[in-house]
């Protein structure tokens, strides 16, 4: 019986070394690979996340207003000049570009995931919204089909009123006054106040 389990014993003994040894002949390369993929794929979500958290963080009150566009500019928003941006808003995508001396006050939200292009002191009032991204009308069953985006652009010295919306594909001309609460769908002429849904033009502003 001793023997018998000498031999059993013997026997497993060399089966695992062999699955060893043969293990050993092709892992370093398997081996090698799953460690790149695996460092490659923790690197890039650990990456991706540590981005996401910097972003939030640019957005809330722990940063002061007065720096809050240098970390901006440091994060990816490199066309964003010198602007004020209170916290609470955010930007959605990275197609920004702004003159000097703008002003966004909470919870403005930007969706540059097409090209938004800003003049300069452009103010914009809380909660206002630029949009770019829509749907085209879908079917009966999903009426909200295909998605598409056209850029936006707010000239000069504009003053979009709190709660208005800019649509996408619309130009607002330098010097205009957008109302609280407007819906901007199509391009505007310079110098002039918009209100209402869809906004209309409903008075003259002096050029000087």
């Amino acid at each position: 019986m001793r023997r018998h389990e000498q031999r059993l014993s013997g026997a497993n003994e060399e089966i695992a070394s062999e699955s060893v040894r043969r293990g050993a002949q092709r892992t370093p390369a398997a081996r090698s690979w799953v460690t790149k993929s695996l460092g490659g794929l923790m690197g890039l979500g650990v990456k991706t996340r540590l981005i996401e958290i910097a972003e939030h963080a640019a957005f809330s009150p722990l940063i002061a207003m007065t720096i809050r566009w240098r970390l901006l500019r440091a994060l990816g928003w490199s066309e964003l000049g010198h602007a004020h941006i209170k916290p609470g808003c955010f930007i959605n995508g990275h197609k920004l570009k702004t003159g000097e001396g703008c002003y966004f006050n909470r919870g403005v939200f930007i969706d540059a995931s097409a090209q938004v292009t800003m003049g300069s002191h452009v103010q914009i009032g809380p909660p206002a919204m630029v949009l770019t991204a829509t749907h085209r009308i879908g079917t009966a069953q999903v009426r909200g089909g295909d998605p598409w985006n056209k850029a936006v652009t707010i000239g000069d010295g504009c003053w979009i009123g709190a709660g208005a919306i800019i649509m996408p594909g619309v130009d607002v001309a330098s010097g205009c006054i957008v109302a609280s609460g407007a819906v901007v769908t199509k391009d505007t002429e310079p110098n002039g106040i918009y209100a209402g849904v869809p906004a209309q033009r409903i008075r003259e502003l002096d050029v000087a």
